[in-house]
């Protein structure tokens, strides 16, 4: 009696034909338990005109020996089989527990096919997927440790190292309830990551106390002097920014400084430092 068989079922046939002999065997020679030397290499079959396929992972192997006899190899052991060629498929017939069975592939670009789609890769395909894979899993190893040193990147990119200089910004009024004026006191610290803005609000019986921290990675750009404002300041265009338009009444914000000279002074001292760390840090520039 004969039944059809695909690839998955190879498992339960090795080992009933291991365990009944219903299959003859390729003879192998028995290895010993030896811890102290490696393991030699398996024993494979001598191919019939280089005839031999092999799944992809490399745990199944169907090696043409002869003209009409195969060996299948899985799970460590193998079972020698006879085979026959009808109409562009290959008929592979095996015996376990007095049944005969049987597995049909098809012969395709690739190697051979059975009737659920499993491959078995001829030599030719079998070494360029093999490639394939490989440099598969180099390209994706990069891209990790690429994604790795982005990440680090970004996180070095926000820690304080020196504090550069301190700024004071023009005073300027603020309106309170009741329309109430009162001054409002500013201050820039410039470091080598970040603008901290610090900021008093003059209240009578009272000092309001304001701080906004903008880090460079924040900023997306620090205009000239005098452009699209007055001589005396400038415009710091960032995302986030809150508490720095409070005082200037803007978005973007604009700086405001005692003098002309004095704004430039902050300006180039500013755009050196954000210049510097974009160089320094070009994947956490702010785009």
């Amino acid at each position: 009696m004969l039944m059809k068989m695909n690839i998955k079922s190879l498992g339960t046939l090795v080992a009933l034909g291991f365990l009944t002999g219903g299959c003859n065997k390729s003879p192998t020679s028995p290895i010993a338990n030896n811890t102290d030397s490696p393991r030699p290499p398996a024993i494979q079959a001598e191919p019939f005109q280089g005839q031999v396929y092999k799944s992809l992972n490399g745990k199944t192997v169907l090696t043409l020996v002869s003209k009409d006899e195969c060996e299948l190899a899985e799970r460590g052991t193998t079972l020698l089989c006879r085979y026959t060629k009808p109409n562009n498929t290959l008929r592979i017939v095996t015996t376990a527990l007095g049944t005969s069975q049987v597995i049909y592939f098809r012969f395709t670009d690739q190697g051979l096919e059975d009737s659920n789609g499993d491959v078995l890769l001829s030599p030719e395909k079998y070494t360029a997927a093999i490639k394939m894979l490989n440099q598969r899993q180099r390209e994706e190893e990069k891209q990790e440790l690429e994604k790795q040193r982005v990440a680090e990147v970004l996180a070095n990119s926000i820690i304080e190292t020196r504090t550069l200089s301190t700024f004071s910004l023009a005073q300027k009024l603020g309106v309170g309830q009741g329309g109430t004026t009162f001054p409002t006191e500013g201050s820039v610290i410039l470091t080598d990551v970040s603008l901290k803005f610090r900021t008093i609000d003059h209240f009578t019986f009272y000092d309001g106390k304001d701080n906004e921290d903008v880090l460079f990675s924040q900023v997306k750009r620090i205009g000239d002097v005098g452009d699209g404002t007055s001589r005396d300041a400038f415009v710091l265009d960032a995302d986030p920014i809150d508490r720095v338009s409070f005082y200037t009444g803007a978005r973007p914000a604009i700086l405001y400084f005692k003098s002309e000279a004095e704004a430039q002074t902050v300006h180039d001292a500013m755009l050196k430092a954000f210049n510097e760390w974009k160089q320094k840090f070009p994947e956490a520039v702010l785009r």
